[in-house]
């Protein structure tokens, strides 16, 4: 039985008047990535992007209400598949030829993760696993650590954690 197309495909959790959690629902639980939002005076933070299978800015009018800042912690699909949609794109300078070159093997797509079990229903009509790529998305700044990202009324200091990946980092 084919799967139906998701009518929506980001489902936001509201921790705090500033703070959100988004996710991709119709992605299997082992595979969802966390996406924070985090709201700030000056500009907002998105924390992560998920696949990029299905465009997060056009579905969720809140992240265009002040300029974003969007900070992937490290370059493996499912975190920084939707990074191309913003204009200021982080990570750290491990992670950056990654992001502005992927393929399935430095961005780890092609570890059989996506597969048809790894979803519930499908982003658009016609999406094909075998067809999922990460779109280049060439960093505007690099982090490292100790770096400060400052969304004007509270900010964050940037860890590097390598291990996940060499440019893993945290706020």
């Amino acid at each position: 039985m084919p799967k139906p197309i998701a009518e929506n495909w980001f489902t936001v959790d509201h921790l705090s008047e500033d703070v959100s959690r988004i996710y991709e629902p119709h992605m299997a639980d082992w595979l969802r990535c966390n996406i924070w939002h985090v709201r700030g005076r000056d500009r907002d933070l998105v924390i992560d992007t998920g696949m990029g299978v299905r465009p997060m800015i056009e579905e969720m009018p809140q992240l265009t209400e002040r300029p974003v800042t969007a900070i992937v912690t490290h370059s493996h699909f499912d975190h920084s598949g939707g990074l191309y949609e913003f204009d200021t794109r982080c990570c750290h300078h491990a992670e950056a030829a990654t992001m502005a070159a992927p393929t399935p093997a430095n961005t780890v797509a092609d570890t059989g993760y996506v597969r048809a079990e790894a979803f519930t229903a499908l982003p658009y009509a016609g999406f094909r696993y075998d067809d999922y790529f990460v779109r280049p998305a060439p960093i505007t700044n690099l982090l490292d650590e100790g770096d400060v990202v400052d969304l004007g009324d509270r900010v964050f200091h940037v860890m590097h954690l390598p291990g996940h990946s060499p440019g893993s980092i945290a706020l």
